[in-house]
């Protein structure tokens, strides 16, 4: 390197060393590659992240009803469930659901815990209600809504969808 020329122009001292030099094809071809590879990994990162984290992240706390007056007869009907999480001794989150079911009168309600796999959800009401007792619930949960069935009593079979907002009594 030359000493300092102030006649020079600041790209002609900051000329890389290796300027003039002679780059073959292939190493032009090479670094084209990369910057390819590059961009393509980085367009998959963007796009495959986002995808995979929605199925990972559902919101499992919060109100699902169907629970509504039907005028006609004067009566309360539908079920409604308000889930929250509760203390949990293992890693994965525990939930419990605050359960309101009415078939014309006051609703029945109970506070059991809710067993979440996925987007597939359980729990069982407990003894001593002569209509509910022990009758088991499945369902499956989407962003919006659940989908529950019962597998015992005189209700086994009837689906409800509950939609995820407001509790009727709000």
């Amino acid at each position: 390197m030359s000493a300092f020329d102030p006649k020079q122009t600041f790209a002609e001292r900051e000329r890389p060393a290796y300027e003039g030099m002679v780059v073959s094809h292939s190493a032009r071809v090479e670094r084209g590659e990369m910057r390819c590879c590059f961009w393509v990994i980085v367009l998959l990162l963007t796009v495959a992240l986002p995808v995979g984290a929605q199925g990972v992240t559902q919101r499992v706390t919060g109100i699902y009803s169907d629970l509504h007056y039907n005028k006609e007869g004067g009566d309360l009907l539908g079920m409604e469930l308000l889930i929250v999480p509760s203390d949990s001794s293992t890693k994965e989150p525990g939930y419990t659901v605050f359960v309101q079911i009415a078939e014309g009168g006051a609703p029945i309600t109970a506070v059991v815990p809710l067993d979440v796999r996925g987007s597939k959800i359980e729990f069982t009401l407990p003894e001593g209600d002569p209509a509910y007792g022990k009758m088991h619930f499945v369902g499956v949960m989407t962003k919006s809504a659940i989908v529950l069935h019962s597998e015992h009593g005189a209700e086994k079979g009837d689906v409800e969808t509950l939609t995820r907002g407001k509790s009727y009594w709000q």
